[in-house]
């Protein structure tokens, strides 16, 4: 999967389902509905189809980001050729 798109796979050998997305904004959280269809033959089709309700939530809601030291960046000068005093 990439980081870079939304994605749904489905992998054939687990028949596992996956989806991912990084865009919270197009994908808020709530409950969606899937539906997977299926279709094998080309003479006589035989199709089915299972429905299914995936329910994406935020697992931060109400984070804030934020570091823990008021300032992590100490600003100190040097200069070459002096002795620390």
């Amino acid at each position: 999967m990439s980081c870079l798109a939304d994605e749904l796979v489905f992998e054939s050998a687990q028949g596992e389902t996956f989806f991912q997305s990084f865009d919270m904004g197009k994908y808020t959280p709530g409950s969606y509905k899937f539906t997977l269809r299926a279709t094998m033959g080309t003479q006589i089709p035989i199709s089915t189809d299972f429905t299914f309700n995936l329910t994406l939530v935020d697992p931060c809601p109400s984070q804030a980001l934020q570091n823990l030291e008021r300032f992590p960046f100490i600003d100190m000068r040097y200069t070459l050729g002096k002795s620390a005093l």
